[in-house]
């Protein structure tokens, strides 16, 4: 991809997040959505946030890596020379396993470098969204009674099952806890937010006002739901299905010092947060 066509499309988003920060009353960060998958296209998308208006030139993306490593490793190298960032995972849910997987990307057993690096530049992870809960799972949780709550329990896109196990934030805590005890090390030490990933600038977190996702799916009755399909093909009844798990969730919390970009910030990487699910 031409580096110019991305570096226009980056100081755009750098512009549009300034332009519209008004410290004290309305705090928006330059941030992006790197957008890894596993090698069968498994959910491993994070959003990476600056903490202020210091940024690369251009963001690290899927076209330099699928792992995760070398996203955390940019951006060790980024803080070294000024640049703070941290990487919020999302949707591990839609994982089929690999978010908290007990091997690396490459498959090779975790290690106490692994915790360090990945602590390090992932203090938070989202616990609840659109499309689905990725707190925990009737498989993980059998005396839970909450615990098949809004799943959405697919990979990405599709219909094949997700893997609950590596792909549920409570279980890799307690995942976590092992390999401290075990082994000396824990990658698990996460706080929680909460988001919408809805693609349409709005959200409103509640489920008697939801109005969908996005436009282009969105954009019409029978796409909505809210009228019958002209044909029933097993593709638009998979979609449906699918369309019809998505819910109002959810919503970041943080306790801050101040409405600001260094205070929110610096407020995430002490795990000073939490998230909440949609109102009724």
């Amino acid at each position: 991809m031409d580096e110019q066509v991305v570096k226009r499309a980056w100081d755009d988003i750098i512009a549009s997040a300034n332009r519209h920060y008004e410290p004290g009353k309305f705090t928006t960060f330059i941030a992006y959505e790197y957008t890894g998958t596993g090698p069968d296209e498994e959910m491993l998308h994070r959003n990476v946030i600056f903490r202020d208006s210091l940024v690369p030139d251009v963001p690290f993306s899927r076209i330099d890596s699928d792992d995760p490593q070398d996203l955390w490793s940019w951006m060790d190298t980024n803080r070294a020379n000024g640049i703070d960032s941290l990487a919020i995972p999302h949707n591990s849910n839609l994982s089929d396993g690999l978010m908290f997987d007990l091997v690396d990307y490459r498959g090779r057993p975790l290690d106490a470098v692994y915790a360090s690096q990945r602590v390090r530049n992932e203090p938070l992870v989202e616990i609840t969204q659109v499309k689905g809960t990725s707190e925990t799972h009737p498989a993980l949780s059998r005396n839970d009674e909450l615990a098949g709550f809004e799943l959405l329990p697919t990979r990405v896109g599709g219909t094949i099952p997700s893997q609950p196990q590596g792909s549920y934030v409570k279980k890799a805590l307690l995942d976590g806890i092992k390999m401290q005890t075990d082994q000396g090390f824990n990658p698990f030490k996460l706080g929680f937010i909460g988001s919408s990933d809805t693609h349409n600038a709005t959200h409103v977190g509640k489920e008697s006002e939801f109005y969908g996702v996005s436009g282009l799916l969105d954009s019409n009755g029978q796409n909505r739901g809210s009228l019958p399909l002209e044909s029933a093909s097993p593709i638009e009844s998979a979609y449906f299905d699918r369309y019809a798990r998505f819910g109002a969730s959810g919503l970041a919390g943080v306790w801050a010092e101040e409405n600001t970009r260094e205070s929110i910030y610096d407020s995430l990487a002490r795990k000073e947060t939490f998230g909440l699910l949609a109102q009724g």
